[in-house]
């Protein structure tokens, strides 16, 4: 996902569990400039890998990453451990060590963030409610509501 200046791009990995930001120049080149773990470490997640099986062995399984309105705030989601991490970011676009973890809908692969950057809303691949959170100043993430949605929702637009 690009930021709102289109200067910074950030992508979850799927096997490192790690938020990668990407500075962009004015001809579209990307520059890798930093990573962050995404993975709680009291989860006892392993590094993943192409062809396994993450869910049945234990392993990292990221997925989603979104970026608040003002730019100051990273959520990522990681699916074995179902959780959604919040990062802060600095002023030069950097995401920092994560800040919290939030329990979530089961193997969250999807979410987003309303456009006026209040809420969260998560689905869960194994999940067959969504849940939604009130964005706090300091990225904090509050249960506000969860409804039932039916079986594998993955993905969340708001239009």
């Amino acid at each position: 996902m690009l930021d709102d200046s289109e200067t910074s791009a950030y992508v979850v990995t799927e096997f490192s569990g790690e938020v990668l930001r990407y500075a962009r120049d004015t001809r579209g080149d990307l520059t890798l400039t930093a990573q962050q773990s995404i993975v709680d470490p009291s989860a006892g997640l392993a590094h993943s890998r192409y062809g396994a099986d993450p869910t049945a062995e234990h392993l990292i399984w990221g997925a989603d990453v979104h970026l608040s309105r003002d730019g100051h705030w990273a959520w990522a989601s990681e699916r074995s451990a179902s959780t959604l991490a919040t990062l802060p970011v600095s002023m030069s676009g950097e995401p920092g060590s994560v800040a919290a973890f939030t329990p979530t809908e089961t193997q969250p692969r999807g979410f987003g963030v309303t456009p006026d950057g209040a809420y969260l809303l998560a689905v869960g691949e194994r999940s067959t409610t969504a849940t939604l959170y009130g964005i706090g100043a300091d990225g904090s993430l509050t249960v506000l509501d969860r409804q039932e949605t039916g079986r594998g929702a993955n993905w969340v637009r708001f239009v």
